[in-house]
């Protein structure tokens, strides 16, 4: 499978009020507050509240929704979300979301039946995991 540009993947990230201002304002997302790295979900990943809509961290909720693409590959994939070892991400859309349709969008659908295991989602695009665990570097 050829390797799709960065800028062909989207994604949906969950905030609170002030975090989708500031996101939209900036045009870049940034590290959590509580753990290392910048995070977010591929659309046709996992909807798991645990994850998209933890209490930890600066947001005072997670209700708002953020689609978004960037240049940049994520470093790790999982169905539930996606991580960028960095500091902060440019974006390169970003547009507010309702709460709902960003929950529909992420509907497993490329992923395997197992919500634990990053193989298999997105399988065989490169760089991410593949059912075989191996990834295409």
């Amino acid at each position: 499978m050829k390797k799709p540009a960065p800028r062909n993947l989207f994604y949906v990230h969950f905030t609170d009020d002030e975090g989708l201002q500031s996101i939209l304002a900036t045009k870049e997302l940034w590290e959590s507050s509580i753990v290392t790295g910048v995070y977010a979900v591929a659309l046709g990943g996992a909807y798991v509240p645990s994850v998209q809509e933890t209490s930890l961290g600066r947001a005072k909720h997670r209700k708002r929704a953020v689609l978004f693409s960037t240049n940049i590959y994520p470093d790790k994939v999982f169905p539930e979300e996606v991580i960028w070892r960095r500091k902060s991400i440019p974006l390169l859309t970003a547009v507010e979301i309702p709460y709902k349709k960003a929950v529909r969008l992420l509907d497993s659908s490329k992923m395997w039946e197992d919500l634990d295991a990053p193989f298999g989602f997105m399988d065989g695009v490169w760089g991410y995991p593949t059912k075989d665990g191996k990834q295409k570097w």
